[in-house]
């Protein structure tokens, strides 16, 4: 507990009353908000649900992510090179030499 925030006072309720404390700190929740701190849009349309992240797409985006990385390192290797392979080659190789 911090120190600084000091002891929080223990409420009681009793159930012939509806009220709790009016002492107490805080929002009971029937308070009027004088400016919203959010705002709730709403537009008639379709409803559409799927499932994020089936097996299928997870799958996919692993090899999108491999292949991104891939592309990234033959960028490094062509630059080191003067006649560098062909981007297919170098995914071939690599897989070989990770396998």
């Amino acid at each position: 507990m911090d120190p600084a925030i000091g002891s929080i006072p223990v409420v009681e309720y009793d159930e012939n009353s509806s009220r709790l404390n009016d002492d107490l700190p805080g929002s009971i929740g029937r308070d009027i908000a004088e400016h919203p701190e959010a705002f709730v849009l709403f537009e008639r349309g379709q409803i559409e649900q799927r499932i994020v992240h089936d097996e299928i797409r997870v799958e996919q985006r692993r090899r999108e992510r491999e292949r991104e990385a891939l592309a990234h390192k033959y960028a490094a290797y062509a630059q080191s090179t003067s006649s560098p392979i062909s981007f297919e080659q170098f995914v071939q190789v690599m897989r070989m030499i990770s396998e």
